[in-house]
């Protein structure tokens, strides 16, 4: 190989690496916000503007650093709300509580006007269930199997909050019951959404995204 040829395999090699590096040390620590105005037939007048944030999948551990958790808090702390909603998976290890007690301290810094409202998903019980559902209470989230009401002018709005499909599947109908049939309601899920709506269309659901 000549001082050329070696210089532009030398080029090459670098050039792969760079492009090959991206995804891992660039690309993932890259955060956009996506503003959808979503329009819900039964919502209320008084709720037209009503603002969530929605947080899924952060999945802390080897490749999703703690700094950034912080970073992604910081800004949706900053971004203009009502509510935020978290759908699940805050941890990615199994069998193991050791990253669950690391980032729910940092979660729980979570602000936002009218309340913070999160459920688990399926690697939070895949780590630790009972300590997932320990931090998720003592948070001060926990919308897990139950449901909140907001109201404006005499109108409502409903958050209700499922177990995960998979590992703690629950009867809707036994949590949905007690909301009157035409007030509003949101259903916060990992990741049962088509589930949730072939048994009630009616639902308006958030889903974890993967």
């Amino acid at each position: 190989m000549n001082r050329r040829q070696f210089l532009k395999f030398s080029a090459l090699t670098a050039a792969t690496g760079i492009i090959c590096s991206y995804p891992v040390f660039i690309e993932r620590y890259a955060v956009q916000v996506n503003i959808y105005k979503i329009s819900l037939p039964t919502l209320p007048q008084q709720f037209n503007v009503f603002t969530i944030v929605h947080l899924t999948d952060l999945h802390y551990g080897p490749l999703v650093q703690l700094f950034f958790i912080r970073y992604i808090i910081g800004i949706t702390n900053s971004l203009k709300k009502d509510v935020t909603v978290y759908t699940g998976d805050y941890v990615h290890k199994r069998n193991t509580d050791e990253e669950i007690n690391v980032v729910w301290p940092v979660l729980s810094e979570l602000r936002a006007p009218c309340g913070v409202f999160s459920v688990l998903g399926n690697h939070d019980h895949w780590a630790d269930s009972n300590r997932s559902a320990y931090w998720l209470e003592r948070s001060g989230q926990n919308i897990r199997n139950s449901t909140y009401c907001f109201e404006r002018e005499g109108k409502r709005l409903w958050i209700a909050g499922g177990g995960d499909l998979w590992e703690d599947h629950k009867n809707f109908d036994s949590i949905l019951m007690n909301i009157p049939e035409e007030d509003c309601r949101i259903v916060l899920a990992d990741p049962a959404a088509k589930t949730l709506r072939s048994q009630n269309p009616k639902l308006n659901v958030l889903q974890a995204q993967y």
